[in-house]
């Protein structure tokens, strides 16, 4: 079937001569069985000679059939008309495919912070007396101009218990928010909630350029979904800060040994928050380094043009442990600390016994005098 309009401007047009009194027109045919249907009555003369100007219209006649439906239900199509009927006028860049991953990066940020901020003084139950530490202790550095109750300025290591120091880089971290906001509990689970966020950040770029994974943006979902981890971030626990801090340095590790040298500067200080922050931390973080170094060592010389300043980033991080400290601290904490090795090391049975960390201990003694 084809369809045709008797005009002069592209469609089937009748022309007929002024003295018979007939003005032109356009009008509608169908082609059927060898002839021209007219859409409509022609009284037209006997013998009058029309023009006929053929012009298909099968996708006007298709839009006049279905063209209500089509313009209501438009909006709910896929096709190129729609975001640029509703987003792209106002925002274009959304035309651009390669552009929606990191929408969809930005909306799942939003979902993982939605759900770490949200109740955070109904969930969890309890409040532990070991969240309430560093915002206790930030408040009385604070207090004491970021001096410990030694002396000693910008203090690492704290005394959680007797004879139990602890590194809290944390306490650190929570500092601003403490003197801003004062001592509360949604204040304290609220930065380690914010601070988890490196961890998302870092869990999907790990995705999206040293994996080259399509979906990398839902690395923030999977993560965010996981109950340990849901638990832990809408804590005060150090853990999970620690954790954000020891994801984000494997992630500029991994782009120092792909991309370029130079990430290997925030890796390091990543590193050294990771090390300072949780006691358990200094574990991860050695075992880390080791592997990594060896690792690094068998893959050649690619980053050997850095490794010169990046060690002495790290030699001026990593003294900042007890044994520097103690050297400038009155109350002498790291003697302290490595007799109270010593004493457990000569007095404990089984491993400790047979370990024989006697020597060593009294090393660690006579190098901290």
């Amino acid at each position: 079937m084809a369809m045709s309009h008797l005009t002069d401007a592209g469609a089937e047009q009748n022309r007929i001569s002024p003295q018979a009194g007939l003005s032109a027109r356009s009008i509608r045919a169908r082609w059927a069985a060898g002839t021209f249907v007219p859409s409509e009555a022609l009284d037209l003369p006997e013998g009058a000679e029309v023009e006929i100007i053929l012009r298909p219209v099968e996708a006007e006649a298709t839009g006049a059939q279905t063209g209500l439906g089509r313009r209501r239900w438009r909006w709910l199509s896929f096709g190129r008309r729609r975001p640029r009927s509703l987003l792209g006028r106002r925002w274009p860049w959304l035309l651009f495919p390669q552009r929606r991953p990191w929408l969809l990066f930005g909306l799942s940020l939003l979902v993982y912070a939605a759900c770490r901020l949200w109740g955070l003084d109904r969930f969890p139950i309890y409040f532990f007396a070991d969240e309430a530490f560093h915002p206790v202790r930030a408040a009385e550095l604070a207090q004491h101009g970021l001096r410990s109750a030694g002396g000693q300025l910008f203090p690492i290591y704290f005394e959680a218990a007797a004879q139990r120091w602890t590194p809290a880089f944390a306490l650190y971290v929570h500092l601003l928010p403490v003197v801003l906001f004062g001592k509360t509990v949604v204040v304290t689970r609220a930065t380690t909630a914010l601070v988890s966020l490196l961890a998302a950040l870092a869990v999907a770029r790990l995705l999206a350029r040293p994996f080259g994974a399509r979906y990398w943006w839902s690395g923030v979902l999977l993560l965010g979904r996981m109950p340990a981890w849901l638990l832990h971030s809408r804590t005060g626990f150090e853990t999970a800060m620690m954790t954000s801090f020891f994801a984000g340095f494997l992630y500029f590790y991994l782009r120092y040994r792909l991309d370029r040298p130079a990430y290997l500067f925030p890796a390091i200080i990543l590193a050294a928050m990771t090390f300072y922050t949780y006691s358990n931390g200094q574990i991860v973080m050695g075992a880390a380094a080791l592997l990594l170094a060896l690792a690094d060592s068998a893959a050649g010389a690619g980053g050997r043009g850095c490794l010169g300043p990046c060690a002495g980033l790290a030699s001026g991080l990593l003294p900042a442990g007890p044994p520097r400290c103690a050297r400038r601290s009155p109350a002498d904490d790291w003697l302290v600390l490595v007799q109270a090795g010593h004493a457990r090391a000569t007095e404990g049975a089984g491993v400790w016994k047979a370990l024989r960390l006697g020597p060593v201990a009294a090393i660690l003694v006579r190098f901290a005098r």
